[in-house]
């Protein structure tokens, strides 16, 4: 069956340096011109994954521009993968840097709540989210917590609730919520967000109840939701497994695996 990994990421420069022992004991970063980037390729070749999607996050205001510049020219190779763009919501000049991110022509931006210390309903991403709703750019979120055990519920940035009001707002934006809708807060994640207007992810359901995973794919609707594996953090295998196991019938699964994807990406 065909695969597109609607959420991955490949690593270079000071990222990939940061976790330089793991990405290289795992085959990631290679002594390449490229990097990081071939890496996911042999990946994705080994593992029959026809298309990748790179979601680049990032850390810091001042990263955002140059992530982007390095970005558009991996998507100007023929190459399967496609990066969508970074934003931070205190980077100076995100106005600018919003138009840049359209006149390269990404089709989307990735935002991390937890990572970036932010709401989702932040008064400065308001101008965000009428921007890509005015102009049909993709936005792909990090909801919920990350994949600690004991995380404090109190510091939680990527609440369900939260983007429940982004969606209310904004209901012509074409939001992703990742992780299901809310890694490890799926109870609040079924109660918000499934069946409203707003895409889920796969990413990281290898630590969900196979039980849970098929409710919420039920309740959300299969055709709402997209195969991501969180990619090199979880492998295509282990993903596409969980996932196999929770789809209802061949058609639901081959909506989740690929078809979804490519109605977005106009693959």
């Amino acid at each position: 069956m065909k695969i597109i990994d609607f959420h991955s990421h490949f690593y270079n420069g000071k990222r990939a340096d940061g976790a330089e022992e793991y990405l290289v004991g795992r085959g990631l970063v290679l002594k390449t011109a490229d990097g990081g980037l071939d890496g996911v390729l042999r990946w994705m070749k080994e593992a029959n994954v026809a298309f990748s999607v790179n979601l680049p996050v990032a850390a810091n205001p001042w990263d955002a521009a140059e992530m982007n510049i390095r970005a558009a020219k991996y998507n100007s190779k023929d190459n399967p993968v496609l990066s969508f763009a970074a934003i931070h919501p205190a980077s100076p000049g995100l106005e600018d840097m919003l138009f840049d991110i359209k006149r390269a022509g990404f089709m989307g931006i990735k935002i991390h709540p937890q990572e970036q210390d932010f709401y989702p309903d932040d008064e400065r991403m308001k101008k965000v989210y009428k921007f890509c709703s005015d102009n049909r750019l993709m936005v792909v979120a990090h909801g919920g917590a990350g994949t600690e055990n004991n995380f404090d519920r109190a510091s939680l940035k990527g609440e369900p609730a939260i983007f429940r009001s982004v969606i209310d707002d904004y209901p012509g934006l074409k939001l992703v919520v990742a992780h299901m809708g809310g890694l490890q807060v799926w109870d609040d994640a079924m109660k918000y967000l499934c069946a409203k207007n707003v895409m889920f992810d796969t990413a990281y359901c290898t630590i969900m109840d196979d039980m849970l995973l098929k409710e919420i794919i039920a309740a959300h609707g299969a055709q709402k939701v997209l195969f991501g594996t969180d990619f090199p953090w979880q492998t295509y295998k282990e993903t596409a497994d969980k996932v196999e196991k929770a789809a209802a019938s061949r058609e639901e699964l081959e909506l989740i695996m690929y078809q979804n994807a490519e109605n977005l990406l106009n693959k």
